[in-house]
């Protein structure tokens, strides 16, 4: 294979000097110079532009590399000099770039209300019942137990998205399943919990759509085979088809070659036929 002299072409920002060897593919391995000074030492191809300073300018500057810079960036992600305005109170405040509400209180009424509009939707989606609930009366309802595990939740994880022990609102039949979004139909669960139960039904409801036929594909073949053989008609011919087939006697040669004859004489008279009602009469 014919080798390429790369030097002194420039592909992005790296501009290629010499070939320092090869690597343990066979594959050239070219030393070049980025426009910003770095050496690079590599393979030639497409997806190799620079020395690595592009990709720290696409990430939004270079990773932190010390304690100091780690400091830095997370000063700067937490001061607050962003104007916003609060979607639940409809209050302007100054918080940081990510922030959205003014408080703890508006964020946990934002997702209490955000909870409530998915309920609404799968119960006009199943038409199941809903009312708005309260999580806090729940929660005193169920004397801060889960209903699952029996375990006390803690109050102040309440809204951790992250926190398995969080306290969350269970709906006793799922409303995927058509259950009703009312007081009667939730309990208070933890976070885990709620995630390990899913859509699954307690035990003794029979859920809203089901099969009316459970067998298997295989189970409905094999009772469609025994209806089938129940037949006296059907099963005669069955059962005169297998005796023919068990009692035919093998051909012998002489008879093999009379019927290949015969089958030559009949396609070689079906050919003229064929041809004589093509051919244009004269």
């Amino acid at each position: 294979m014919r080798k390429i002299d790369r030097a002194g072409t420039t592909y992005g920002r790296l501009t290629y000097q010499r070939c320092v060897g090869r690597n343990e593919h066979k594959q050239s391995l070219w030393e070049a110079r980025c426009t910003c000074g770095g050496i690079w030492v590599g393979v030639v191809s497409l997806e190799a532009q620079s020395c690595g300073c592009l990709l720290e300018e696409r990430n939004h500057g270079p990773k932190p590399c010390n304690e100091d810079h780690r400091r830095k960036i997370s000063e700067a992600k937490s001061r607050k000099d962003t104007e916003h305005t609060c979607p639940v109170c409809d209050k302007p405040f100054m918080g940081t770039k990510t922030q959205k509400h003014c408080s703890k209180k508006c964020g946990r009424i934002f997702r209490e209300k955000y909870e409530g509009r998915r309920a609404k939707h799968w119960t006009r989606l199943t038409g199941a019942l809903y009312e708005p609930i309260d999580f806090w009366k729940v929660y005193n309802r169920d004397g801060g137990i889960c209903q699952i595990c029996f375990i006390e939740v803690p109050r102040d994880l309440r809204g951790s998205q992250t926190n398995m022990l969080a306290p969350e609102l269970e709906h006793i039949v799922p409303l995927s399943r058509g259950g009703n979004h009312i007081y009667a139909n939730v309990r208070l669960a933890h976070r885990g919990c709620n995630n390990e139960k899913a859509d699954s039904l307690p035990e003794g409801i029979v859920p809203k759509y089901s099969n009316p036929d459970p067998r298997t594909r295989v189970e409905k073949i094999r009772d469609a085979a025994i209806a089938q053989w129940k037949d006296p008609v059907k099963r005669l011919r069955a059962l005169n088809s297998m005796v023919g087939r068990a009692t035919r006697k093998p051909m012998t040669l002489e008879e093999r070659v009379a019927m290949s004859v015969i089958k030559k004489a009949y396609w070689s008279t079906r050919r003229t036929s064929q041809s004589a009602i093509t051919s244009p009469q004269a």
